[in-house]
């Protein structure tokens, strides 16, 4: 359970008190307001840029907020009246700013109940979830892809294998050739993969060192994901073809 106010000297006074809670308050940049349970205003911290209260006269919610949102607010803090309970609020301005009211009725020293309002910033929250979901829906994009063409893969190698030993062989080069392409895309941000990189990394598979004995003329153009992975067998292929003729 967490203690909401652990201590203070008994000799302190309510006014020196209350001082330190607003300067503290102000100083943090909090918005909070506190209301009576008749919904009159006491006392405003920090309102974010976007609203604004009128000075010499009494605020209200719907001259701060508007309409709408005055409307939502008071169902909310009516609800938390009536139940006790923290009441949330998630109001969306526009796609870049959102902002959360956190609504709770507590018991004043007169027997009454006051109203607190702390109003928080989700924006950057919101931005941040939104790209998450957007790298996962591309991850699952990709993932698809990634597993359609190891399903290809697996069905063309055992269209061309003679054997269990053999299909096993030639499906986990393949495989592996597809990981050693997909480093290099990962490696660059998945912009793709250069040609020439990606011809060294599938030799140097099988040849190590001997890079020397496969000579890459043209231009080093950057491939797509997809191209890259696909070249990246074709290579792998080709490879394979000629260690196994001798050739390299």
């Amino acid at each position: 359970m967490v203690q909401r106010f652990l201590w203070h000297a008994q000799d302190l006074g309510e006014e020196n008190l209350n001082s330190f809670f607003i300067s503290a308050l102000v100083d943090m940049r909090a918005s909070l307001i506190l209301q009576n349970e008749s919904m009159r205003y006491l006392c405003v911290t920090g309102l974010p840029d976007c609203w604004t209260v009128q000075q010499g006269v009494t605020p209200v919610d719907e001259a701060i907020f508007g309409t709408e949102i005055a409307e939502k607010l008071g169902e909310s803090k009516q609800r938390a009246l009536t139940t006790g309970n923290t009441e949330q609020l998630e109001v969306r301005l526009d796609d870049d700013h959102v902002y959360e009211f956190r609504i709770l009725a507590m018991p004043a020293r007169s027997g009454d109940k006051q109203i607190i309002t702390t109003i928080i910033d989700r924006s950057e929250d919101r931005r941040r979830e939104k790209v998450l979901q957007q790298l996962l829906r591309e991850v699952s994009h990709r993932s698809k892809n990634l597993l359609a063409i190891i399903q290809s893969i697996a069905t063309q190698t055992s269209q061309h294998s003679e054997s269990i030993e053999t299909y096993i062989q030639k499906f986990r080069g393949r495989v592996f050739s597809l990981s050693r392409s997909q480093d290099l895309v990962t490696d660059s941000g998945w912009r793709g993969a250069h040609v020439k990189e990606l011809l060294e990394r599938q030799v140097g598979s099988y040849l190590g060192g001997k890079l020397e004995l496969v000579a890459f003329h043209g231009d080093n153009v950057l491939l797509s994901p997809n191209a890259a992975m696909h070249l990246g067998l074709a290579f792998h292929e080709l490879i394979i073809n000629a260690i196994a003729h001798g050739l390299l």
